[in-house]
C-alpha cells in the first residue's frame, strides 16, 4: 500500500511538471491599431515617425504605446505620397497588412530601409528573476539576410541575424537576469530591423518568453525516487 501511495505521489508530481509551460509576456501582437508608415523624403535619413499609439495588446497585460520609425537608407519614395506598386518602401501594421494582423515591411528593388519599433514598458512588466528570451515570430521573409538589434534605453542588448527565406519561425534571443532586472525597472524597449537591398519581412507577436522547465529530466528523477523508496522498504 505504501508503494502504491509513493507511486501515486510521484505520478502527481509528473503531471504537475508536465503541465508547466513556457510563459509568454506579450508586448505587441500587431493586430492593431492600423498603421501605414513611410519615409516620404527624397533624400536618405529623412524619417517619418508615427506615434505613440496604443493600446497594442490585451491578454490582461498593461496597455503599451507603440512608435514606429521608417527611415530610407537607399532609394527614394514618392515625395507626393503617391505610391506605385513595386517602387517604394514602407511599413504596414494591422488589418491592412499582409497577412492580416501583422507587421509587414516592404522594400522594392533598389530600396533599403531601417525600421524601428519602440514601446515604453511599465515597471515589473517581466515578473520574476532568472534568464529569459526575447521572442518574435517571423511569418515570412524573402531571401535577403536581415538583422534585428534590441535596445533597452541606450543599451544595446545584441545584434541578431535572421536567416533569409524564414517562414513561420520563432526567433528566440536569450538574455540574463541582469538585463531582466533592468527591464523590470521600466523604460524604452526598441527593436531595430534592417536588411539587404530590397528586403521584405512579416512579423507577429513580439514579447518575452520564460523558458520551460526541463520536464523530462524532472519526470525521470521523480520516477527514480519512487523506485528507490520502494526497494528500500522491501529490503
Amino acid at each position: 500500500m505504501r508503494r502504491v501511495s509513493t507511486l501515486v505521489a510521484a505520478l502527481g508530481a509528473v503531471f504537475a511538471m508536465g503541465s508547466a509551460q513556457a510563459q509568454f509576456f506579450l508586448v505587441d501582437d500587431f493586430n492593431g491599431p492600423d498603421m501605414f508608415v513611410a519615409d516620404l523624403s527624397t533624400a536618405a535619413f529623412g524619417g517619418l515617425t508615427i506615434g505613440p499609439v496604443g493600446p497594442t495588446n490585451g491578454l490582461n497585460m498593461p496597455a503599451l504605446s507603440r512608435t514606429v520609425t521608417h527611415e530610407l537608407l537607399v532609394g527614394p519614395n514618392a515625395a507626393s505620397g503617391i505610391f506605385v506598386a513595386g517602387s517604394f518602401s514602407n511599413v504596414i501594421i494591422g488589418s491592412t497588412a499582409f497577412p492580416t494582423g501583422s507587421l509587414n515591411i516592404s522594400n522594392a528593388t533598389g530600396r533599403d530601409s531601417e525600421v524601428t519599433i519602440a514601446w515604453t514598458l511599465p515597471p515589473n512588466f517581466l515578473a520574476g528573476v532568472g534568464p529569459a528570451n526575447f521572442r518574435f515570430d517571423v511569418i515570412s521573409s524573402d531571401a535577403n539576410q536581415t538583422t534585428a538589434q534590441l535596445f533597452f534605453g541606450a543599451t544595446s542588448l545584441g545584434l541578431f541575424p535572421i536567416p533569409g527565406n524564414s517562414a513561420n519561425a520563432a526567433q528566440l534571443f536569450s538574455f540574463d537576469d541582469v538585463i531582466r532586472q533592468q527591464i523590470n525597472a521600466g523604460g524604452n524597449l526598441r527593436l531595430v530591423l534592417n536588411g539587404e537591398d530590397g528586403w521584405d519581412m512579416s512579423l507577429d507577436s513580439f514579447g518575452f518568453q520564460i523558458p520551460e522547465p526541463t520536464t523530462l529530466a524532472l519526470v525521470g528523477l521523480a520516477l527514480l525516487g519512487a523506485g528507490v523508496a520502494s526497494r528500500r522498504r522491501k529490503g
